[in-house]
């Protein structure tokens, strides 16, 4: 065969097999999933996020197969704000954020079809379920002062769980999450939370301020009580002192008894060492107790001179 020939018998094969490997073979990403038809039926579903099934596949030639694919990232889309109501009658105006992604492409593709649709379901559904759940909450789970009282964790939780259940079921998706996003009060209410706020400032304040009150009593009684404990030692031991002291007394008393001049002497001397006992001047005269000792003293000298 000539050269130029069997060029163009390799081309034209390079061709044919170019064309039915692009008749045969598809890849799939790691962001999509796809559901393989065969004469418009579903065989298999295979997922590039999850199941790891991305890379490169094969299938018989269009018609008899067809390969339809998804985007099977996690969407996120946010609800609009509308009110609501909570369990003891307040109105709230609140916004929820919820991301999704495909999980079942099959039953996707049969329930759903496009993003946009399952999206729309999907609205509808975290909105029903977002009302359902905080109307049987109280507002003090959603606003409070007080952070044990508040709830989000569980209301959210309750929330995902009702979503993602009916949504698995009825439109093969996976609901990854579901958040109150922004949560707000209309005027009249905000005035009203505000008040129901200033009173429950008010109770925990009284209830401080009489806690103190109790706690101060109990200090002032168990301070008077050892006080009182105190003074009655002291005042024992005072009397105990007393007792001895005048026990001690009486034995000089006895001598006293016997001798009355030397100890009137002797309270005379006392006397003068305590007016006299820093320098002085007084002014008195010597018929006067103690100052006569004096005067009995000079008229002894006299006598005594003559």
């Amino acid at each position: 065969m000539k050269p130029k020939l069997i060029l163009t018998i390799t081309v034209a094969v390079l061709i044919v097999i170019c064309f039915g490997l692009f008749l045969t073979g598809w890849t799939l990403r790691v962001t999509e999933c796809a559901v393989v038809l065969r004469w418009e039926n579903p065989r298999y579903a295979l997922v590039g996020t999850t199941k790891g099934d991305a890379g490169l596949h094969w299938k018989l030639p269009w018609p008899i197969d067809k390969v339809e694919k998804f985007d099977a990232r996690v969407h996120v889309f946010s609800t609009r704000f509308e009110e609501t109501f909570t369990r003891d009658g307040y109105t709230l105006v609140a916004t929820a954020s919820t991301g999704w992604r495909i999980a079942d492409p099959v039953q996707f593709r049969e329930k759903v079809g496009t993003v946009e649709k399952a999206q729309e379901h999907l609205v509808g559904l975290v909105r029903t379920y977002k009302n359902a759940v905080i109307g049987k909450h109280p507002l003090s789970h959603l606003i409070s002062t007080d952070p044990g009282t508040l709830q989000f964790d569980n209301i959210e939780k309750e929330m995902l769980a009702n979503v993602s259940r009916e949504a698995e079921d009825k439109y093969g998706l996976t609901v990854e999450f579901t958040k109150i996003k922004q949560i707000g009060l209309p005027p009249a209410v905000t005035e009203a939370v505000f008040n129901r706020m200033k009173k429950e400032r008010e109770r925990i304040a009284v209830d401080i301020r009489e806690s103190g009150e109790k706690e101060a009593k109990k200090m002032r009684a168990e301070a008077d009580a050892k006080r009182d404990e105190i003074l009655a030692v002291a005042e024992a031991e005072a009397r105990l002192l007393m007792g001895q002291g005048d026990a001690e007394a009486a034995k000089y008393y006895e001598i006293f008894a016997d001798n009355e001049e030397l100890a009137i002497f002797l309270r005379k001397l006392d006397a003068l060492k305590k007016t006299l006992e820093k320098r002085a001047t007084v002014i008195l005269t010597t018929k006067d107790e103690p100052y006569d000792l004096f005067e009995k003293g000079w008229k002894e000298e006299t006598s005594n001179d003559k």
